[in-house]
């Protein structure tokens, strides 16, 4: 996925976001996680301690449990191309 289609995406779940707030409404921890899901800014993975050495409440989890990872232009940044600065 490109880094236009990416930046798209979180354009496209921050405005939902206010629309929810505009609109007089408020979402739960559970319904914002459905949305960035939706929108593949978080995505369900299997944990593995060996991989996830970074997880809120790591202790409770045990290997394969699901867990959510940053994904999209949330995951770990790709270095800026002077392509990118361009667009």
């Amino acid at each position: 996925m490109g880094r236009r289609v990416e930046t798209e995406k979180l354009i496209e779940f921050a405005r939902e976001m206010c629309r929810v707030a505009f609109d007089g409404g408020d979402m739960d921890g559970w319904e914002i996680q459905e949305t960035a899901e939706r929108y593949g800014l978080i995505e369900a993975v299997r944990y593995d301690p060996k991989l996830h050495t970074n997880v809120a409440n790591a202790e409770y989890c045990r290997p394969g449990d699901i867990i959510y990872v940053f994904a999209g232009p949330l995951a770990s940044p790709a270095p800026v191309t002077q392509k990118d600065k361009a667009e």
